[in-house]
């Protein structure tokens, strides 16, 4: 069981690869793909005050299920053709 102030990588079994601590206002990304474009997708999280929250999401493109939802941040060109997620400040549940 990870805590907010724990990076945590597991397999879909269950099992642990890798643990790492993450101090109160420090943060990290996760790099995804996108099943149908294949291009590289970004959220980025930060353990505010020993909670995960996603901050920002970085989309190189508007393909299936990507998208901003409005009142959900502030979205914003990333100057390449994409677009970033600013101020998404959204407390991810249970912080896992």
């Amino acid at each position: 069981m990870a805590a907010a102030d724990q990076l945590v990588a597991t397999h879909e079994d269950g099992t642990e690869i890798a643990r790492f601590k993450v101090a109160r206002g420090n943060g990290w990304c996760v790099l995804w793909h996108h099943s149908v474009e294949g291009f590289e997708v970004s959220d980025c999280y930060e353990n505010r005050d020993g909670h995960m929250v996603l901050v920002q999401s970085h989309l190189p493109d508007f393909a299936a299920g990507l998208g901003h939802i409005p009142g959900r941040g502030e979205q914003v060109s990333d100057g390449e053709g994409g677009y970033l997620i600013l101020n998404i400040d959204e407390p991810v549940p249970d912080d896992a």
